[in-house]
């Protein structure tokens, strides 16, 4: 599945409505493809730059394990977390930390 429409709706969301606090629920996702983290990657970052605070919430089994594996763990906490942003940069590159 391509994740380019919750990219873009992320970013939409974030950049026109700005909204102080965006929360994703992931809580009946069941799968989390490379795509998708990076959507969720994309997103934590549009927070960043405007302001928004961001949370991903309720990710479970192999969601959750997607995410920790990625080491974007942090993303799950608020977004004016300063590390996880530098961590967030450093994967949307391709580096590995």
């Amino acid at each position: 599945m391509c994740c380019r429409p919750l990219r873009l709706r992320l970013v939409e969301t974030i950049v026109i409505e700005r909204p102080d606090e965006l929360i994703l629920d992931l809580g009946a996702v069941t799968g989390l493809s490379s795509a998708g983290l990076a959507a969720l990657i994309c997103g934590y970052l549009a927070a960043i730059d405007y302001g928004t605070s961001y949370r991903v919430v309720n990710a479970r089994q192999d969601v959750r394990r997607v995410i920790e594996e990625s080491g974007t763990l942090d993303m799950r906490a608020d977004s004016d977390d300063v590390g996880a942003l530098l961590l967030a940069l450093l994967l949307i590159d391709g580096s590995r930390i």
